[in-house]
């Protein structure tokens, strides 16, 4: 385990990220059935925001936690596996995690191949 959580704790996480993506994607396809119905679309697009909202709390502070390496790899790949199928504001948060995998390491090798500017210096002449 590279993190300070339980392995038990994480597999309850992932299990709860589960759910809200599911419980996110039952409301937001309620939504896009009752275009006809004006008058069920707004519970059904609010309740559709609340879900969205709590899976992306959810998924902020598993975002966190990966990053300070807290959480296991295991986690990072199970919110990047659901991309793109839980809501604009949910790949906001996780996208995150795909820009920290981008940054370059700087190894020892490249530090030692740098080598000093040198400047001249321009005089009065």
């Amino acid at each position: 385990m590279t993190g300070n959580i339980d392995n038990d704790l994480q597999e309850e996480m992932t299990t709860l990220l589960q759910a809200k993506v599911e419980m996110y994607q039952r409301t937001a396809d309620l939504v896009d059935q009752d275009d006809d119905d004006e008058e069920r679309i707004e519970p059904d697009a609010s309740r559709a925001l609340s879900e969205e909202s709590q899976l992306c709390e959810l998924a902020a502070s598993m975002v966190m936690a990966i990053l300070a390496n807290v959480l296991e790899e295991s986690c990072r790949l199970r919110l990047l596996k659901f991309k793109g199928t839980a809501g604009p504001n949910f790949d906001a948060v996780i996208a995150q995690l795909e820009v920290d995998s981008k940054v370059p390491r700087t190894s020892k090798k490249t530090e030692r191949k740098k080598e000093p500017l040198d400047f001249a210096v321009v005089g009065d002449t």
